[in-house]
């Protein structure tokens, strides 16, 4: 009886993080904000500022996903153009666990490097 209704809440668990689980895109708002967080720029220019400067956000082909211990819809490469020709990277993960997105400005290795740019900090959460 105590294993069924485990085995029952870990399922409801589940169901809950695929529902609320959404396809995140490069030129969605949030998360090109959370990209120039997680590469701030050198001379300190603003969030704002940024928005109005780069433009053209779209995905950019990642090596060795699976070798990562991604997929191709929980590990997604973006890069945006500026108006000067400066481009910058950032790449969204989902975490596995919680259903979580966060953004980096690299392509993380491997679950135990993700997982340790939560947990210190690295990564943006999306929200």
């Amino acid at each position: 009886m105590k294993k069924m209704i485990l085995t029952t809440l870990a399922t409801l668990s589940l169901l809950a993080i695929s529902a609320d689980a959404r396809e995140y895109k490069c030129n969605d708002k949030d998360v090109i904000i959370a990209g120039f967080k997680a590469n701030p720029s050198s001379d300190g220019t603003p969030i704002a500022e940024r928005l109005k400067v780069y433009h053209s956000y779209r995905p950019w082909q990642i090596n060795n996903i699976e070798e990562r211990g991604f997929t191709k819809k929980t590990m997604i490469g973006c890069t945006a153009n500026s108006k000067g020709g400066d481009v910058i990277f950032y790449v969204i993960h989902i975490d596995k666990d919680t259903g979580k997105a966060y953004v980096n400005s690299s392509p993380m290795r491997n679950q135990k490097m993700f997982k340790n740019s939560i947990k210190h900090g690295v990564s943006v959460e999306i929200k």
